[in-house]
């Protein structure tokens, strides 16, 4: 809980594109981007499960990272 709210609020008000919580519970990766400086939040959040894939956009190319790589 701690990581969806005073983490994140920190991070959108800081202007990170990309927040990432590694939810071990329910095996899932919580993406959050947009950040919204002044209210602390995220305008986009998705969850990854199962067979999806996290990706990265890198200088030079995208890097896809399989969910089933990321979680135990």
């Amino acid at each position: 809980e701690y990581d969806r709210t005073a983490k994140l609020r920190i991070y959108a008000e800081a202007g990170i594109p990309l927040y990432v919580i590694v939810n071990l519970v329910q095996n899932v990766l919580e993406v959050y981007t947009e950040p919204q400086r002044g209210s602390g939040d995220y305008a986009t959040r998705h969850t990854l499960r199962g067979d999806e894939a996290l990706t990265l956009a890198l200088p030079g190319g995208e890097l896809s990272l399989p969910l089933r790589d990321l979680l135990p």
